[in-house]
């Protein structure tokens, strides 16, 4: 005889547990944390609470990569985070929750080598099949006879290798697994993925050379081709990128818009995100070897001592892997605040205009390109830099733009390299010059070849530290100044370092290419037998401006003497560098 009072307990226990079955689930489904935190199991390394005070930055990589893959948000990421601070272990988290929610989404995850693809694809497995409260909240996934199958060698869905599983209880038939472990260098072709990470595929062995950099953004371009365009994620599939950086120009940089190309345009497709581990790395000293009142980013993972004894391995590697930076703050030659900015009416009447030139001869993307620089120097040699251009062009079309440049500006001279590569480029902008009538003259520059590029552009430093280089804004007309693509400015009046040319200046000498600082380095070259500058200024003051420099620097109105600018100085000046020291010498003897 069935006992009533027996079955009536079981139907309330039965509800009581589906309660609490479903309450779960609903908890881990809208709050990541609690899924991360607690169903993962990651409480001895995760703060107790997702919040500023207690986590800092973490806080920011932690909802970024929660983020992807889910509606209205990250779709295409890139993320560079400091070493240590659980990028890979969230990444685990991530996917299992993916799996979980969605038996037929198809994820595909790369690293730099094989074999830590697998130990990833090992730990995904492993919380899906041994798990309890996953299973709990979303049933069982290992494929029944799984074990069975893998021991037999068999490669069919009950199989579980490491290189690619299946769960079970699809709806949908997919040829592809529901998880593929990648690496570097090796495409799954003919397969369609929903979700694709990259993670920590940048390595020391894939930067070591530009031709690998290249590679390995060629073999990303083929990756990210196998997302399934129909896919309910993005929709259209979506991508991740994440790691350290290694070297300028590598994939990050390149996901960063860091490697400018006109022609590749992909990087605006990605929501970045940097973090750093600390805040104000110009408080390390040296003679204490320690950061003095660090802020740190990650508190309770990267902790001071951390910090401190991964600078003392050197300023290059924590810039590296700690800071996400190419040019460690101490190291940088060129300081952003060194590139004063003015508006075209501040430009002195009478200045005489040079243009200074880099010419590359490649045309793939792997090389420099050509840059221009047209620069009017006043009578005391102060430059204002009102027009620029960089791409990569073909002959014809470089030496068209320069004399373009030289009919607009009405140049005295044109600066070019002393190489044999050159003759033609010398040969055509002659013959466009008598084409068009024009009276500039072309100026050689020897002696390149025996001093380094490196120091060449080193030499710029005193005159932008003195403040002696301006920067026009392109003008409302748009007919003088920088274009805003090359030099855009920030919130705070000043040159934003996303534009080309302070992008190429503030990461030298680690850039990828430095075209553009090479171009301008001419300026102040000297003619070893006269003792005179090449490249000479106006000679008079044609106006009152060439006295007193521009008002407005920066957006804010300034005194001369912010800049070092004289007020009352006499308009004579000496073309030679040395001026007559002997003339000089028995004048202060006469006491003159």
């Amino acid at each position: 005889m069935p006992d009533p009072l027996q079955d009536l307990l079981t139907g309330i226990g039965s509800q009581l547990t589906g309660g609490v079955k479903t309450a779960l689930k609903d908890r881990a489904d809208q709050d990541p944390f609690f899924w991360a935190r607690d169903i993962m199991g990651n409480e001895a390394v995760f703060p107790e609470r997702l919040t500023d005070e207690e986590a800092g930055d973490w806080v920011k990589l932690f909802e970024y990569i929660y983020s992807f893959g889910k509606p209205g948000g990250v779709v295409n990421g890139v993320l560079n985070s400091s070493r240590n601070t659980l990028k890979t272990t969230l990444l685990a988290g991530l996917m299992a929750r993916f799996i979980g929610r969605d038996r037929n989404i198809r994820i595909y995850y790369c690293t730099n080598v094989h074999s830590l693809s697998l130990e990833m694809s090992r730990a995904v497995q492993h919380q899906l099949a041994h798990n309890e409260k996953i299973h709990e909240i979303y049933g069982r996934f290992e494929p029944e006879g799984a074990k069975q199958s893998v021991a037999r060698g068999e490669d069919d869905d009950a199989n579980w290798t490491q290189a690619h599983w299946t769960v079970k209880g699809r709806t949908k038939y997919l040829k592809e697994p529901t998880f593929t472990a990648g690496s570097v260098g090796k495409t799954a072709v003919g397969n369609h993925f929903d979700i694709i990470i990259l993670d920590d595929c940048v390595d020391y062995e894939n930067t070591k050379t530009a031709e690998s950099i290249n590679a390995l953004i060629e073999w990303f371009k083929l990756v990210r081709s196998l997302r399934d365009k129909k896919s309910t994620y993005g929709p259209g599939g979506c991508t991740l990128v994440v790691g350290t950086r290694y070297e300028d120009g590598d994939l990050y940089g390149y996901l960063l818009g860091e490697v400018s190309d006109d022609k590749d345009q992909l990087w605006r497709q990605f929501t970045p995100l940097v973090l750093r581990a600390v805040e104000n790395p110009e408080c390390w000293s040296e003679v204490e070897q320690r950061f003095l009142d660090p802020v740190l980013n990650f508190p309770h993972i990267l902790t001071e001592d951390i910090v401190n004894d991964e600078r003392r391995g050197g300023a290059y590697h924590f810039s590296m892997q700690y800071q996400n930076e190419c040019v460690p703050p101490g190291e940088a030659h060129f300081k952003r605040e060194w590139f004063p900015v003015i508006n075209a009416y501040d430009v002195p009447q009478g200045l005489r205009y040079y243009i200074f030139t880099d010419f590359a001869f490649g045309l793939d993307d792997a090389n420099d390109r050509t840059a221009l620089w047209t620069v009017g120097l006043d009578w005391e040699r102060k430059a204002y830099c009102v027009d620029f251009d960089v791409g990569r062009w073909s002959l014809n079309e470089r030496c068209t733009r320069t004399v373009d440049y030289a009919q607009k500006y009405d140049v005295s001279k044109i600066a070019i390299e002393q190489v044999v590569s050159n003759e033609g480029v010398k040969a055509t902008i002659e013959r466009l010059r008598d084409q068009r009538r024009l009276k500039f003259s072309i100026q050689e520059i020897g002696g390149r070849s025996t001093e380094t590029k490196k120091l060449r552009i080193t030499s710029l430093q005193p005159r932008f530290e003195q403040r002696r280089i301006f920067f026009v804004l392109r003008d409302s007309l748009d007919m003088i100044g920088i274009r805003k693509q090359f030099l855009p400015i920030a919130e705070d009046g000043m040159p934003a370092k996303t534009g080309e040319i302070l992008r190429e200046f503030l990461r030298f000498p680690k850039a990828t290419h430095d075209d553009i600082p090479d171009a301008l380095s001419d300026i102040d070259k000297i003619d070893q037998q006269t003792r005179t500058y090449y490249f000479g200024g106006c000679g008079r003051m044609a106006s009152p401006q060439q006295m007193y420099g521009p008002t407005v620097v920066n957006g804010r109105v300034l005194f001369t003497e912010d800049f070092g600018l004289r007020r009352h100085t006499n308009a004579t000046q000496t073309q030679q560098t040395g001026g007559n020291f002997w003339n000089r010498a028995a004048a202060r003897f006469r006491g003159r």
